[in-house]
């Protein structure tokens, strides 16, 4: 479909390979060949930094501040790659910030921003964990696939300086965050959003979220899916229950509607929250169908 995320043509447009083969990551180490620094300097827009090391095992990169224009294909490496920080400051620069046409199988912590995303981006099978801000991405065509942000004292992802919505967040888990999905986006499609303070918001003036579908919204202590904007389709989503919808697993509220609209909130399971299952400030859901 038109979210599908196809790194393959990008690969072949790349002029140029920049392997990292050295986990040195300090501040001159851009003087180095074979640091992740000394890439990130060297790539240009249509190149990409690979990962070759040995031996083999898990690798961590202490070290913030890594800033790539290029793409950034961590999955050409067998096992895990770890970006580790020591400053979750407000204001801090992040882990690894991209504004490359993809970011693949990277793990950031310990950083005030995990991964930061500044241009229209593929990102795939990356980690946000233990930082201030998972995820900040910016980009109208950026689109998030099966990743995972936990244990972030802020929010799981987000978009701190701009206005644009995402073009899809698909595929993923947002856990143990103050917030776990804070950003507006074209799609959030089968993500799991639990444990957290508040699940899922869309409460700026430019944040919107066209549709939400197939996700799993519990556990969160304040509210589920907290929606102050316009929403076009909510569909199939269970909130405040087990994924199997056997048990309760409550939200403090389940869905919040402020004060714009939704043209359908449709086919959900809405049960077991603690206060209320759905709140509406002075609007109307049309089409409703769903098991409350």
């Amino acid at each position: 479909d038109s979210y599908t995320s196809d790194f393959s043509s990008y690969i072949l447009k790349t002029s140029n390979r920049f392997v990292v083969t050295s986990t040195e990551g300090s501040e001159n180490s851009y003087e180095q060949i074979g640091t992740l620094r000394w890439a990130c300097l060297c790539a240009g827009a249509e190149d990409t930094i690979l990962f070759d090391f040995s031996p083999k095992g898990k690798k961590i990169i202490n070290g913030d501040n890594f800033i790539s224009r290029a793409a950034v294909d961590g999955s050409s490496y067998s096992d895990t790659i770890i970006i580790r920080g020591n400053n979750q400051s407000a204001g801090g620069p992040a882990g690894l910030m991209c504004s490359g046409p993809f970011l693949k199988n990277i793990v950031s912590e310990g950083h005030y921003k995990g991964i930061e995303i500044k241009e229209n981006c593929f990102v795939q099978k990356c980690v946000a964990r233990n930082n201030r801000i998972g995820f900040d991405c910016t980009g109208s065509e950026t689109i998030v696939d099966n990743c995972l942000s936990y244990n972030n004292s802020g929010s799981g992802i987000v978009r701190e300086n701009s206005s644009a919505s995402l073009k899809a967040i698909k595929n993923s888990r947002f856990y143990n965050n103050f917030k776990g999905i804070s950003i507006g986006s074209k799609l959030v499609e089968n993500c799991d959003v639990f444990d957290n303070s508040i699940g899922m918001e869309a409460i700026y003036p430019s944040y919107s979220i066209d549709t939400i579908r197939n996700c799993w919204i519990a556990g969160n202590d304040s509210i589920g899916l907290n929606l102050y904007n316009y929403t076009n389709v909510i569909h199939d989503c269970v909130i405040g229950l087990t994924k199997d919808e056997k048990n309760t697993y409550p939200n403090g509220t389940g869905v919040y509607f402020g004060k714009s609209g939704c043209d359908a909130f449709t086919n959900n399971v809405v049960s077991g929250n603690r206060k209320c299952g759905i709140i509406m400030f002075n609007l109307l859901l049309s089409k409703p169908s769903n098991k409350c």
